[in-house]
């Protein structure tokens, strides 16, 4: 009997022992692991009207339109067609727009319906202002639509107005055309700026344009920052952070900060952010030194649109510390956006968009 309870009490002992040991152990767990963020937040889209279901609404290039994007750090606009007949079925061909005004919490403060093609397009614009496109046209309106300046453009210049880019630190934007004549593409792209009335600052006659900061440059795998000279001979496409040298990324999936002279620091090998067939890696600068790319495709494509395993992926690197502070995988028909403090990302999906914290480091 007493062998019976001494084994009874060392076990209990060598019980106590292991938790002892299990609770120091996640301890020092808890005390290595990096901070997490605050919750996300869900804004529901319902009751604005927005459909509850996947669907995607493209532009004519065919490439889906944004959904969501950030007005300023507290508010985003949020752009959905009005009719809901046959959107989740993709069979309708929409005309009739509403964008809205949301702050984080979801409340919706105003609101703009529009009609194509009238109206081209309704987007986000500098200094938390709105761009409402037209053909022949750019207004920009305050963030409750009501308009400040018309800018009208050349026919001659801009007969197809292809887009509208904002800078990174969202003080001015471009307005760029493009167009194929005989063997090779024509451009024309203008740089505005400056309070109201912003007035037209630099025009480029090139085939594609890098936009930075009071900055409009020819593409090319060398280029001149004021007096500086830059060179990323593979690179895929160039984005001018304010404050800091240009970032490029490679053909071969490198993001690389460049350096004067031409000279090149890999700041990460993002190869398992590769787009799948068809498909490309974008990004969004923002104006507090953060760059997101995003990547989406198909794992088996069938044909040059449909396949299986479509897929989304986000990642974001803070550009000053050349750490990646983000990473998650979303559904193809999402859209994502970053504020302009870089703080905050945004995801739609379906009726709902979640506001991720972004951490200072994972």
């Amino acid at each position: 009997m007493a062998d019976r309870m001494l084994y009874i009490e060392s076990n209990i002992m060598r019980f106590k022992f292991e938790m002892v040991l299990t609770k120091f152990a996640l301890w020092c767990v808890f005390l290595s692991a990096p901070a997490f963020a605050a919750a996300p937040t869900i804004i529901d889209l319902r009751p604005l009207g927005y459909p509850n279901c996947d669907y995607l609404f493209q532009a004519q290039d065919a490439y889906a339109e944004r959904h969501v994007e950030f007005l300023d750090s507290q508010h985003l606009i949020v752009k959905f067609p009005v009719s809901q007949e046959s959107i989740c079925t993709g069979t309708a061909v929409h005309t009739s727009f509403r964008s809205v005004v949301v702050d984080l919490s979801g409340r919706a403060r105003d609101s703009k319906q529009w009609d194509r093609p009238a109206v081209t397009n309704v987007q986000a614009g500098p200094d938390g202002r709105i761009l409402e496109i037209a053909p022949g046209r750019v207004t920009i309106l305050d963030a409750s639509f009501e308009p400040l300046q018309t800018i009208n453009l050349s026919a001659t210049d801009f007969p197809n107005l292809a887009s509208i880019e904002v800078s990174p630190a969202r003080h001015g934007f471009a307005v760029i055309d493009s167009r194929f004549i005989g063997r090779g593409f024509y451009g024309f792209s203008a740089y505005f700026d400056g309070p109201i009335p912003v007035h037209q600052s630099i025009t480029q006659n090139t085939d594609e344009v890098i936009v930075g900061d009071g900055a409009l440059i020819p593409f090319s795998r060398s280029i001149e920052v004021g007096s500086k000279h830059f060179e990323c001979p593979k690179g895929v496409w160039i984005a001018l952070p304010a404050d800091l040298n240009p970032v490029c990324l490679t053909s071969d999936f490198q993001l690389v900060q460049l350096t004067e002279g031409g000279g090149q620091a890999v700041i990460a090998n993002v190869r398992d952010l590769a787009p799948g067939w068809n498909s490309g890696l974008r990004y969004l600068l923002t104006g507090s030194q953060r760059i997101l790319l995003d990547s989406h495709g198909v794992r088996f494509p069938l044909t040059d649109t449909s396949g299986i395993g479509y897929y989304r992926k986000v990642a974001i690197w803070d550009l000053r510390s050349q750490k990646e502070v983000f990473r998650r995988q979303f559904s193809i028909n999402s859209d994502v956006a970053i504020s302009p403090d870089g703080n905050v990302l945004a995801v739609q999906e379906k009726s709902k968009i979640t506001l991720y914290p972004i951490q200072e480091h994972l």
